[in-house]
């Protein structure tokens, strides 16, 4: 694969995707818009997330002057990291099924009519697919790699931003697991199919499955369509 030539480049945030990881890694990278520590996303608005200017900043997501790129993670692995996450923060005592059982209403409610605690669990959960689709469902990514193969897919895609290579090692940040389990150690039949209902587009979309291993490619979307970039 060949390098692109250098432009500017946003990293739009999904939650829970090793976000804090990859804004340490490109801060500061040629042509990188992000503010220090800023990721930023088409679902900022619905979230009640702070941004001046937010329809001027919108408009950034489809300029076809910018490259814009995610990471996406494995949903069943993602639910357990944000429910471990609201357990640490203090914000549920409930137990995994039915800290699922309450989320899909939380996330049907809008942002405005949650409580404080019900808004960032909101926001730590929402399916991956609304945090990089405007309205419409227009795709506002280039380029899409996976947290599980992070570190091969950073080099993929800096080859596709157009940026040189880089000796700054990832290092890994705000883990929320960091030695826990095996995420489908946390599944009985009952929460799989409460994700699979929740997180059925993230699933299908980006390829996932409970059992089979991540999908190898980082993913180049054009218009609506998906073409997968092996190294």
């Amino acid at each position: 694969m060949s390098g692109g030539v250098t432009k500017s480049h946003l990293y739009i945030r999904i939650t829970k995707c090793a976000s804090r990881t990859i804004l340490a890694y490109y801060g500061g990278s040629p042509g990188f818009l992000n503010s220090p520590g800023e990721g930023r996303s088409p679902a900022d608005r619905s979230l009640l997330l702070p941004g001046r200017h937010q329809a001027e900043r919108d408009s950034v997501f489809f300029d076809d002057s910018v490259s814009t790129f995610t990471f996406v993670r494995n949903p069943y692995d993602r639910a357990v990291s944000s429910w471990t996450w609201a357990v640490r923060e203090g914000y549920t005592g409930a137990s995994f099924l039915e800290f699922l059982k309450g989320l899909e209403g939380i996330l049907d409610t809008p942002s405005a009519e949650l409580s404080k605690r019900d808004l960032l669990i909101k926001r730590h959960s929402l399916p991956q697919v609304k945090w990089v689709t405007g309205d419409g469902g227009s795709w506002a990514c280039d380029f899409a790699g996976r947290v599980e193969w992070l570190s091969g897919h950073v080099k993929i895609m800096n080859q596709l931003l157009g940026l040189p290579e880089r000796a700054l090692p990832l290092k890994s940040l705000n883990t929320s697991r960091k030695g826990a389990p095996d995420y489908r150690e946390y599944y009985t039949s009952e929460s799989r199919t409460a994700v699979r209902s929740i997180y059925e587009r993230d699933i299908n979309e980006f390829g996932y499955s409970f059992d089979g291993p991540p999908p190898m490619g980082v993913m180049e979307y054009k218009g609506k369509m998906a073409a997968c970039l092996e190294e």
